[in-house]
């Protein structure tokens, strides 16, 4: 017993060493540095890249990102490229805010960057994929959007067989789910509202719908219902379909998955919302009814006769099934 007293003392007082997350970042870029790896407890896949900036000024910069969720490419050549054309240049402003603001508009050649002011927003920029930009002298960084590493390519969907139309199915990547469904639907009228699940884990869930198709109170209460998530992680979409539905004790599925992209784009232009977790290949459908499980993408790819005919077989099936067993 006074073994695992000692020990979790020992704990304590190191969780109270770490800095907290809400902490503002500091002027001196050593001391954000180790703020970060305190924060991270120095995980060996975080890697940061230091840099002289400027032959007179002689500014003091470093690059952070975690190794095998970034672009190498991409950091190598819009970041790193034009940090090292950057340390030659000898008309560079001595002030520290100047040179911050002319790296941002003119030096990081990187299609989205944001700003962050503190230690929660750097770590939260480096887990999720970005590359994080410090500059010695300010208290503000550069988040630059660098995402990569590997991830599986856009085939058939496993669960789902497609006798009839097309073949790509959503993976785990969002980015890539999301650009499918631009591709399928090339309406400006298509609306992706963003929400962060998971206190920890901090997934990315996007809300898809059609306006002017869909009804704006199904819209207002999926966003309340998702805010009333709490848990630590939602690593698959079954975890958010059971805390949103109506009832738990219902023996009849409230929302409908899938893998299929013409699935998902069908619900849509027929009013109806379209939920995507990144993580995930498997999207959530709602509201749906009884009637939508009984029914298949291909019977829109057939002539009403055949179509109306397998529908009906389906019905038939699922009656038996249920009270004739």
């Amino acid at each position: 017993m006074k073994r695992w007293s000692i020990k979790i003392q020992k704990e304590i007082k190191k969780k109270n060493n770490q800095p907290s997350r809400s902490d503002k970042l500091d002027r001196n870029i050593d001391a954000n540095i180790r703020q970060l790896n305190k924060l991270l407890d120095e995980p060996a896949d975080l890697m940061i890249r230091e840099c002289n900036i400027g032959e007179e000024a002689n500014h003091k910069g470093a690059i952070a990102y975690i190794d095998g969720l970034i672009n190498k490419q991409l950091v190598q050549d819009s970041i790193l490229g034009n940090l090292q054309d950057l340390a030659k240049n000898q008309q560079l402003p001595k002030e520290s805010t100047k040179l911050f603001e002319q790296i941002y508009q003119r030096f990081i050649s990187i299609s989205t960057i944001e700003k962050g002011t503190t230690l929660e927003d750097v770590a939260n920029a480096i887990l999720s994929g970005k590359t994080v930009f410090f500059l010695d002298g300010r208290e503000t960084v550069l988040l630059m959007d660098t995402k990569g590493g590997e991830s599986r390519s856009i085939e058939p969907p496993a669960t789902e067989m497609v006798v009839r139309g097309p073949r790509a199915g959503f993976v785990e990547n969002l980015g890539t789910n999301l650009a499918l469904l631009r591709r399928s639907l090339q309406t400006p009228d298509l609306r992706f509202k963003t929400y962060q699940m998971g206190r920890r884990s901090k997934r990315s869930l996007i809300v898809a719908y059609v306006d002017g198709v869909i009804n704006p109170a199904i819209v207002k209460e999926v966003s309340r219902r998702l805010e009333t998530v709490d848990i630590d992680d939602a690593s698959e979409s079954a975890i958010i379909e059971q805390w949103i539905e109506d009832s738990f004790l219902s023996p009849f599925p409230q929302l409908d998955s899938t893998e299929r992209l013409d699935k998902a784009s069908s619900a849509l232009l027929q009013g109806k919302v379209v939920i995507l977790l990144d993580g995930t290949p498997f999207v959530l459908i709602a509201p749906v009814v009884l009637g939508d499980m009984l029914k298949s993408p291909e019977d829109y790819y057939q002539r009403w006769i055949s179509g109306s005919l397998l529908r009906l077989l389906r019905c038939f099936a699922a009656f038996s099934a249920l009270f004739l067993a």
